[in-house]
């Protein structure tokens, strides 16, 4: 959408009707900042100057003096990115359902950024994600600072047509190793903080009955297709049976919530932090694998031709995936400190998690669709062989070599 340009007399008017009610977050760490002048139920584009104004961050005169810009970034929520030229800029969140689903992963990012910028156990990462300004409890309104002059590694890597490269995937693993290793306290000390459990991807082939109410057809296929091949429902039951809950994790790691400087080489910061919750380390690291393999499988031409005959003709895109998942893994395993039998466990449970996050690709390619796309199909194939040689994944398709 276009930038909306913004009025001081817009500003004034939409704030008289906002009510003056005080609102506070909810969270354990009791963010002071989130108490507030209230707000209408949906945050509208206009009405974002003055509810900046009505909470104190932002100056009336740099609205006067046309030094705000406001910018629609809406996805799944209603975003908005607000440009300052002077001082940090703002990224606001509001959940489109605040009563359903939606509203609960959002107030559970704004509970993750208010642990990470209130609690001397969240020192470690602070750096690596954007710094909490407030939450509005009331009308679910999240809003942190911008990152400046940065872009997502998903979309650096589509515009070079390139993978991941070798120093950002090392700088994820020792960021995403910290992550872990500083959330192990919060896992025991706070055990009513976050919520705990296994992916939903790992209970995919026995979906529920709300499941035929929003499935697609393609959905519906991908969920056969599971229930028939041995390697994935096996793959599956047994990754449920043991995967942990042990850490404070992201939940939905992927180069699209990882943004890295356009100037600033050292620049990472992950965002998105919706699904944080206490489990398996092993997910996050089997869904970045998933998600440098995904720069390799979607490389590959399927349109006119099978798969397996397509697959010779991607050696380059897959020695540069390759390059990368040994860099990531190299980085985590070393800041994590994990050695010998210890790191051989971690990593072929990590490769099954990768699976896992092939099987949830394959529901999330057919998410409108009436049947399963070949890329799909492609990905359930690569899930199954993972799931029934996780070794042979780990030294063939990441090309790590045996540990010892």
């Amino acid at each position: 959408m276009p930038d909306v340009p913004v009025s001081l007399s817009a500003a004034v008017m939409n704030g008289r009707d906002m009510a003056d009610e005080p609102s506070r977050a909810r969270g354990p760490w009791g963010n002071a900042e989130s108490e507030g002048l209230g707000l209408p139920a949906r945050l509208t584009l206009d009405g974002v100057v003055p509810f900046l104004i009505r909470h104190a961050l932002l100056d009336p005169r740099e609205v006067v003096d046309q030094r705000v810009r406001v910018v629609d970034v809406s996805r799944r929520n209603s975003n908005v990115v607000v440009h300052r030229a002077a001082g940090t800029g703002y990224f606001i969140k509001q959940s489109r359902d605040a009563t359903g689903e939606m509203a609960m992963t959002v107030a559970n990012e704004a509970m993750f950024y208010a642990f990470c910028a209130h609690d001397p156990r969240g020192e470690p990462v602070r750096a690596f994600v954007p710094r909490h300004v407030t939450y509005v409890a009331d009308a679910d309104v999240l809003v942190t600072s911008l990152v400046e002059d940065a872009t997502s590694l998903w979309q650096r890597c589509e515009a070079q047509s390139t993978a991941v490269g070798v120093g950002t995937a090392a700088r994820l693993g020792s960021v995403l190793s910290t992550l872990h290793q500083t959330g192990r306290e919060v896992a025991v000390a706070d055990v009513n903080a976050f919520g705990r459990g296994a992916p939903w991807a790992l209970s995919a082939r026995t979906p529920g009955p709300e499941f035929l109410t929003h499935a697609s057809l393609g959905q519906v296929q991908v969920t056969r297709i599971l229930q028939e091949d041995t390697s994935l429902s096996a793959g599956l039951d047994a990754l449920q049976a043991e995967a942990r809950v042990e850490t404070l994790i992201h939940g939905d790691l992927k180069a699209d919530n990882i943004l890295i400087g356009r100037h600033d080489q050292a620049l990472l910061v992950v965002v998105d932090w919706e699904l944080a919750h206490i489990g398996d380390p092993a997910w996050d690291v089997g869904s970045t694998f998933f998600d440098f393999l995904r720069f390799w499988l979607t490389s590959i031409p399927l349109s006119h031709a099978r798969p397996e005959r397509s697959a010779v003709r991607i050696d380059g895109p897959l020695r540069s995936v390759q390059s990368a998942i040994r860099a990531f893994w190299d980085a985590y395993r070393s800041s994590a400190k994990l050695e010998g039998v210890e790191a051989s466990t971690f990593l072929e449970r990590a490769a099954r998690f990768c699976a896992a996050r092939l099987v949830q690709g394959a529901y999330e390619l057919t998410h409108e669709a009436t049947e399963i796309s070949r890329l799909g199909v492609l990905m359930l194939q690569v899930a199954s062989n993972m799931f029934a040689g996780p070794d042979a994944a780990v030294r063939q398709i990441f090309a790590i070599p045996h540990i010892t």
